[in-house]
């Protein structure tokens, strides 16, 4: 009788033995997963930032794009005359492209103003 109780606590042992093989089995399985999940929520932490930033360059170009098409139709007009006629050119003319390039500039000036602006608030806000 002694006999056969060793016997059935030598098998409840080996089963003991194998449940926490078992169980060290899905924690190591469960922290594989932690870790994974980490680095994969890092990754789209910085995917989505990489998003906002281009999102906000876009809209920046797009300010850029918007003042070059306003100022390029009398760029180019100025271009032409240029290469034409580039030393018997006036006075008056001279002062015009300046007051051109003068209106180009205040134009760039003000969209730099408000994309920092716009900077300034995205900042605020975080």
């Amino acid at each position: 009788q002694l006999a056969e109780v060793e016997g059935e606590l030598s098998a409840s042992r080996a089963a003991a033995a194998e449940v926490g093989e078992a169980i060290a089995g899905r924690q190591r399985e469960m922290g594989d997963a932690v870790d994974e999940h980490g680095t994969l929520s890092r990754g789209l932490t910085e995917a989505r930032a990489r998003c906002a930033e281009l999102a906000r360059e876009a809209e920046r170009l797009r300010a850029a794009a918007a003042a070059v098409r306003v100022a390029t139709p009398e760029d180019a007009a100025e271009d032409e005359q240029q290469d034409e006629g580039q030393r018997c050119r006036s006075r008056p003319a001279q002062l015009s492209d300046a007051a051109h390039e003068q209106r180009s500039v205040q134009a760039k000036l003000s969209l730099h103003r408000a994309h920092l602006l716009r900077l300034e608030k995205e900042n605020k806000e975080l």
